[in-house]
This record gives C-alpha cells, sequence and structure tokens, in this order.
C-alpha cells in the first residue's frame, strides 16, 4: 500500500465520466457519480487500496446502470440479467466475477427493478392477448427465461387459467377458420395435429373437432 496524489481530473468528451491523474500521470477513467460519491477533487492523497475499492465500486456502478438500461427495454428475469453480465467487458479477470453480479442483481432486486414473479405476470398478460399462445408455450417460453418450475407453476394457474386457455383457443379457431361445420375430417384431423403441436389442452382441442 502506498500514498498518491490527485493531480488532475479532466472531463471526458462524453460528459459522465472523468480522467483521474494520479502523480502526474492518467490512471483511469471514472463515472461523474463516482467521483461525486468519493469526493475526489485535485490534491486530494488516496493510498493504493483505498484508489482500488473506489474503481471496483465504479464497475459495479456501470454495470447497475447498464442492467437498468437493458430493463428499460422490457422487463427480464434474472437468469436474463446473470447472461447479459457474463458478455460484459467491464470486469477485469482478476475480478470474482459470480460475487460482483449476485451483489448488483441483489440490488436490482431490492430496487424493484428485478422480480421473477412480476416478469411472469408481465408475459402471461402479453401473450394472451398479443400472441394468443397455449399455457405450454407460455410455459417453455418462461423456462427458457431461466424461471424456477416453483415460480412457473404459481404463476401460470395464478393469471392463466385453463378456462382462459379454451378462450384463446376458441378466438383462434374463429379467426382463422370460421365454422366448424365448413370443415370436412381431413381438415379437421391436420387442425388437431396443429393445435395439440402448440400444447393446447387435448380435450378442448378434441370437443371443439369432434374427433
Amino acid at each position: 500500500m502506498y500514498i498518491m496524489l490527485i493531480t488532475g481530473l479532466s472531463y471526458a468528451v462524453n460528459g459522465n465520466e472523468v480522467d483521474v491523474y494520479l502523480d502526474n500521470s492518467i490512471s483511469s477513467r471514472l463515472l461523474l457519480d463516482s467521483i461525486a460519491e468519493y469526493k475526489l477533487y485535485k490534491g486530494k492523497e488516496l493510498n493504493s487500496d483505498e484508489f482500488e475499492r473506489i474503481i471496483a465500486k465504479d464497475i459495479e456502478l456501470r454495470l447497475f446502470k447498464k442492467a437498468i438500461n437493458y430493463i428499460s427495454i422490457r422487463p427480464r428475469t434474472e437468469s436474463e440479467i446473470k447472461y447479459y453480465f457474463s458478455k460484459q467487458k467491464i470486469l477485469p479477470d482478476s475480478a470474482n466475477k459470480e460475487i460482483v453480479i449476485q451483489g448488483i442483481i441483489e440490488r436490482l432486486k431490492s430496487n424493484k427493478y428485478l422480480d421473477d414473479e412480476k416478469f411472469c405476470e408481465w408475459l402471461i398478460e402479453n401473450r394472451i392477448n398479443c400472441s394468443f399462445k397455449s399455457r405450454a408455450e407460455v410455459k417453455n417460453e418462461m423456462m427458457h427465461k431461466g424461471i424456477s418450475s416453483s415460480i412457473i407453476g404459481i404463476q401460470i394457474d395464478k393469471f392463466y387459467p385453463e378456462e382462459k386457455e379454451q378462450e384463446i383457443f376458441e378466438t383462434i379457431f374463429e379467426k382463422k377458420y370460421g365454422e366448424i361445420t365448413n370443415i370436412d375430417k381431413k381438415t379437421k384431423l391436420k387442425l388437431f395435429n396443429y393445435f395439440q403441436r402448440r400444447g393446447f389442452n387435448y380435450s378442448i382441442i378434441k370437443d371443439k373437432l369432434s374427433i
């Protein structure tokens, strides 16, 4: 550990970052938020360990801001955020990435930016109203986004009950195929296979097509 002197601070072109000069040599580029939080100014003395901690916290803040921007596009799951972080190049190779990432995820959750249960509610509503997906299709999508099976089971029963799936099935059928009386047996069989592949409840399809 050794003592260093801040000999200069210079705004970067984007205005959100500041180049920090230590002992007359450029050392690091920090977010303006970090400069303010740690009260860094020209003439301030820092020891090397202290400055390394500031850099580590600056990296965490950058990732936190990136995560918020990523979530602002659409809601995300915890698993999606972990994958997104794994692709970021901000963290140095020596950093314990898993601990850092988990800490940021906990911060996102405590600030209500990240909630797998709320994500399920959003996804189910969207897939019912916009995509007309079956319960099985919605479940599979949530599984692929890394949501636990226990959360999926609770949320799907709460926001997409079986009677709602029948409504969705009837809506798709009427829009695409019209009256059942106008459909021959061969076409009925094709439709039966189609709706089965999409995961709609067997009894709903069978009752509608009378097969």
